[in-house]
């Protein structure tokens, strides 16, 4: 059992670690607005992780053909997700930033987020990202074909799909908390400014670079 926990460990960290939109999403949460709407989007990432997991040991005869189908209409889902939440930061911090040099309360730039502020909403944030994340779903839709011997036994297929699901979420739920560390260090408006911006500009990049 060991062995497939290991195995799903892998996958799910193959698709986890490396740099795209979900960990942008969550390590600027993380940074602009606090540890509770950072670990709140990092959850939700991870566990989007963990059901492609699941639908692919359980439901990947019946997922795949259909998920490899919509793959091109879900990438244009996941640009127009991506873009718009991009768009969001972005204008976020540059309304933060005039409202601080207005002379208004400070607590305004903590609340200039709006939905992103709430963890509730950072979470279903995250996990409409992730789950139209097409480089993920093309991913797990492939892991099909190159699942290990034995992984059709239930028991077999559960204990992957925790080796997926567990180190994929503590790894998105520490990249929020070096989002958050991020936020600690660079206080002041110009920096938070900072933080907002380059997010912002990060997830539109990123968005542009997985359409096209």
């Amino acid at each position: 059992m060991l062995t497939f926990f290991l195995q799903g460990a892998i996958a799910g960290l193959a698709i986890a670690i490396p740099v795209g939109s979900s960990s942008a999403l969550t390590m600027t949460i993380g940074a602009r607005y606090g540890w509770k709407p950072g670990l709140a989007a990092g959850a939700g990432s991870g566990l989007v992780l963990g059901v492609f997991a699941f639908l692919a040991v359980f439901l990947g005869k019946l997922v795949s053909p259909v998920i490899q189908r919509i793959a091109p209409v879900l990438q244009w889902v996941s640009f127009a997700i991506l873009l718009t939440m991009g768009v969001f930061m972005l204008l976020g911090a540059v309304k933060a930033l005039k409202t601080a040099n207005s002379g208004a309360d400070s607590k305004s730039d903590d609340t200039s987020g709006g939905a992103l502020n709430n963890p509730w909403k950072a979470f279903v944030v995250l996990v409409t990202a992730t789950l139209a994340n097409p480089v993920a779903i093309v991913y797990f839709a492939t892991l099909v074909l190159s699942l290990p011997p034995g992984i059709n036994n239930p028991q077999n297929g559960v204990v992957f799909c925790l080796g997926v699901l567990l180190p994929s979420l503590c790894w998105m739920l520490l990249l929020s908390l070096a989002g958050v560390a991020i936020g600690m260090v660079l206080k002041g408006r110009y920096a938070q400014f900072a933080t907002g911006a380059f997010g912002g500009c990060a997830i539109i990049a990123l968005a542009v670079w997985n359409a096209f």
